[in-house]
C-alpha cells in the first residue's frame, strides 16, 4: 500500500489492511503533502507532533485519533524529541463495504461532517492502550490468527464509530486550528472541480488580489493555488474511474480543457493511463 518513511516494529501486510507500531526518535522535520488511495487510522502515543490535513491543523495529544480519509492530502510536522510512538492501520476502502451491514456502516465515521471527512477524535491513552495491548497479544497466536486480527479490526472500527457518534455535535477542540478564508477557498474548489478555477477566478469570487489568495493558500496549505487544484481533479478522476466510469467523460467532469490533456496530466501524476488504471483497479 506505500512506504513508510520510519522503521515498522510490528508489520502485517494483506489485502484489507496494513499495521505499522513505530517507536523512534526525531529531530524537527515537516514531512511532505501526500495522500493515499486507502484510509489511516493514526493513534498518537507519545512525541511532539502536529498534522496538517487539507489546511487544517491538529496538535495532538497523547491519545488522539487521526482519521485520514483517502484522498485527503496530509503532512506531518513533526519537533524534536526523544521518543516518539505512534501506531497506525491503513485499511482498502473495499474493506469497508464488504464488511458493513445495513444497519452498520463501518466507515461512517468517515462520511462528511460540516465540509470535512478527516478529523480528531479526542481519544485518551486509556481508550487506545486495550487495543494496542490486544494488538500485541494477537502477534503470537498462532492457527485463526488471520480471523482474530479481522475481528480486531472489526472491534476497533466499532470503537471509533461510536467515539465519532458521541462527539458528533462537538468535534471542534482547541488544539485544532485553521484559516477560514482558506477554508472557504478549499471547500469551494470540492464543490466546483468541473470549472477551470484559475487563480484569476477563484480571486474574482473571493473578492481579493490574486496576490494575497496566492500567498495565503501557500501559507495554510503547503501547496500552490494551481497545484492544489490540479491535484485534486487528478484525485476526483481516480475516484469516477472507480466507480467505473468512462475516461472520455471524466475530464470535462473535472474540468479539464481536452482529453488528451486529461490523460497527459493524469498519467505524469499516476505513472499510468486513466484506462490502465481502471482496469487495474477492477482487478
Amino acid at each position: 500500500m506505500g512506504n513508510s518513511p520510519y522503521k515498522a516494529t510490528d508489520m502485517i501486510f494483506s489485502k484489507d489492511f496494513d499495521f505499522h507500531h513505530l517507536c523512534n526518535s526525531v529531530h524537527e522535520v515537516e514531512t511532505n503533502y501526500h495522500y493515499h488511495d486507502f484510509y489511516e487510522i493514526f493513534f498518537f502515543i507519545q512525541g511532539n507532533v502536529d498534522f496538517i490535513i487539507e489546511g487544517r491543523q491538529y496538535s495532538m495529544q497523547p491519545g488522539n485519533t487521526l482519521l485520514i480519509h483517502y484522498h485527503d492530502l496530509h503532512q506531518a510536522v513533526l519537533k524534536h524529541t526523544e521518543y516518539y510512538e505512534r501506531f497506525y492501520i491503513w485499511i482498502d476502502p473495499n474493506y469497508f463495504e464488504k464488511n458493513s451491514t445495513a444497519k452498520t456502516s463501518l466507515d461512517y465515521c468517515f462520511h462528511t461532517f460540516n465540509g470535512r471527512r478527516s478529523r480528531m477524535l479526542a481519544t485518551s491513552l486509556e481508550d487506545i492502550r486495550p487495543f494496542l495491548k490486544k494488538f500485541t497479544r494477537l502477534q503470537e497466536e498462532g492457527f485463526g490468527k488471520d480471523i482474530l486480527i479481522n475481528n480486531f479490526v472489526l472491534e476497533l472500527l466499532l470503537f471509533l464509530n461510536k467515539q465519532f457518534i458521541s462527539q458528533e455535535e462537538d468535534l471542534t477542540f482547541s488544539n485544532v486550528s485553521e484559516n477560514s478564508f482558506i477554508r472557504s477557498v478549499i471547500e469551494h474548489i470540492a464543490a466546483n472541480l468541473d470549472q477551470p478555477l484559475t487563480v484569476d477566478s477563484l480571486a474574482t469570487t473571493f473578492f481579493v488580489s490574486k496576490g494575497h489568495l496566492s500567498r495565503e493558500f501557500k501559507k495554510f496549505t503547503g501547496f500552490t493555488l494551481h497545484n492544489y487544484v490540479l491535484k485534486r481533479k487528478l484525485l476526483y478522476s481516480k475516484t469516477l474511474l472507480m466507480d467505473g466510469k468512462n475516461s472520455n467523460e471524466i475530464y470535462v467532469k473535472c474540468g479539464f480543457s481536452s482529453y488528451p490533456h486529461f490523460i497527459k496530466t493524469f498519467k505524469k501524476e499516476f505513472g499510468i493511463t486513466p484506462k490502465a488504471f481502471q482496469m487495474q483497479a477492477k482487478k
